[in-house]
């Protein structure tokens, strides 16, 4: 299996495209937060971090408090990017009309957020898309997908008092669409098995209305209405446990589809709805602050542009980086010798870098990367180079560095023909990020490869139920094909 990981291509791009360089200002201004939950690299003023850092703590027990999400498990970290600079964050956007991004990369989620995105509306995406990974990941229902965009798009417009949360208000980007559309009945919103569509316009119409439904579900009472949140409750419990939508519904209220539907759009017509406000939660956080060398900044987002989809700009930044003679840079370096069978260079630059491994965890993640790729390119001594991978990985494992340790591992476990400790260690990919696409296709395709179709029906369907990109989905029903 090749890595999922593309830091060898980027650099190639670059060597062959011989990109120009134009270095990003301050970098010995960037420093690394970090809490169990959150890491944040950034040159903003710390306060403005750690505010960041507070909030993204506080939405995180409120939804696991409202939601009934299980919190003992433990969940690969989200990373936060957080930009001083609009020229430096226009380099990781092409549009000068982002203010944030959010990514679901092989490495945990990753938000990129630039000088303007700290306000509610432009945090909003970054909320609505955490929200997918905390429900996804830990709550122990599978929800209809109405339900699963509706109550992200319901968190995602949470404001954070000095002592109280408020949540359920209009969001920001929805109201126009909210104020001049006419929702969707909701037997069409209830049969939705996606959220895709070529039309913005539909799109938009969707999401719309799944925050709709799930509001006026929710909060009816809280605004003169009917309590309809025990029966929806009883509706997704009834749903989750595998009764078709319609029959669930018939069960769960006591009236009709319909004249849901009319009490809805009513709800829909009031001047104003009132949001739900709870008493703040208690959260302590401990914030450990470090600062990074020039160096390790810029190879840190070489690896989010990497991760980001953004090739040449990692390339870019990466040849800053050895330039300023960084070690991670330098094991990039030697990852791609052993990818372009340069064993020799490659073993010259690790030999270089390896006294480092304990200061630059990511040195140390790179190197067994060497040592993989040489193991299983037909170089002289190719047992020796796989010990010396799974060295690496194995004591990367240990220091819980990365989820992409357990897909070199899974990688070098099956080529050794270890099949069962590589499922094994494919399982432990799994409980730490259960709500990333990519490891669901790689769950997917394991399990279709020791035939346990069951596993790898239930894996691939999460690809179809969760990504609009067509590199997963087209994927994940070629091989449901197979099953």
């Amino acid at each position: 299996m090749q890595s999922r990981h593309l830091f060898v291509t980027s650099i190639i791009a670059f060597l062959l495209w011989g990109l120009s360089l134009s270095a990003i200002a301050d970098m010995d201004e960037w420093q690394r937060y970090q809490t169990s939950n959150f890491t944040i690299y950034s040159d903003k003023d710390a306060d403005d971090v750690e505010e960041v850092l507070s909030n993204f703590e506080i939405f995180r027990a409120t939804v696991n408090q409202l939601v009934s999400i299980k919190d003992d498990a433990v969940l690969a970290p989200a990373t936060i990017y957080m930009f001083n600079s609009s020229a430096d964050f226009r380099r990781f956007t092409k549009s000068r009309n982002t203010a944030g991004y959010y990514v679901n990369s092989s490495n945990g989620p990753i938000m990129v957020v630039g000088p303007k995105a700290l306000g509610i509306d432009s945090m909003s995406v970054l909320y609505h898309e955490y929200i997918h990974y905390l429900v996804r990941a830990r709550s122990p229902m599978k929800y209809p997908t109405w339900y699963d965009e509706g109550i992200a798009e319901f968190f995602s417009t949470i404001k954070i008092g000095k002592d109280k949360v408020t949540i359920g208000g209009i969001p920001k980007h929805r109201e126009t669409m909210l104020i001049s559309f006419r929702p969707m009945a909701l037997e069409e919103l209830f049969s939705l098995s996606n959220t895709y569509s070529n039309s913005s316009f539909k799109a938009d119409q969707i999401y719309s209305s799944a925050w709709l439904a799930v509001n006026f579900l929710t909060l009816s009472k809280l605004n003169g209405g009917e309590d309809f949140a025990p029966p929806m409750k009883q509706f997704l419990a009834r749903f989750n446990n595998g009764v078709e939508w319609r029959e669930a519904f018939d069960q769960s209220f006591d009236i009709s589809l319909e004249q849901l539907d009319e009490k809805m759009r009513a709800y829909g017509r009031k001047s104003r709805l009132v949001a739900a406000q709870l008493d703040l939660p208690n959260v302590k956080t401990t914030v450990q602050k470090t600062p990074l060398s020039e160096g390790q900044a810029l190879s840190i987002l070489a690896q989010m542009a990497s991760l980001s989809g953004s090739q040449e700009l990692s390339a870019e930044l990466i040849e800053e980086a050895f330039e300023k003679g960084d070690p991670t840079a330098k094991s990039v370096r030697a990852v791609l010798f052993a990818a372009t069978n340069q064993p020799q260079l490659a073993l010259a630059l690790i030999e270089e870098v390896e006294t480092e491994t304990a200061k630059h965890p990511w040195v140390h993640f790179y190197a067994g990367k060497t040592y993989s790729l040489m193991s299983k390119n037909g170089v002289e001594g190719a047992k020796n180079f796989r010990a010396k991978a799974f060295e690496h990985f194995k004591l990367l494992k240990e220091r819980q560095i990365s989820p992409l340790v357990l897909t070199e591992l899974i990688d070098l476990y099956w080529r050794t023909g270890d099949k069962q400790q590589a499922i094994d260690e494919l399982v432990q990919l799994v409980n730490l990020m259960p709500s990333s696409i990519e490891v669901n296709l790689m769950a997917g395709e394991y399990m279709a490869k020791v035939d346990s179709n069951d596993y790898a029906q239930y894996f691939l369907q999460n690809v179809l139920a969760w990504s609009h990109n067509p590199k997963y989905t087209v994927r994940a029903r070629s091989l449901l094909k197979k099953l």
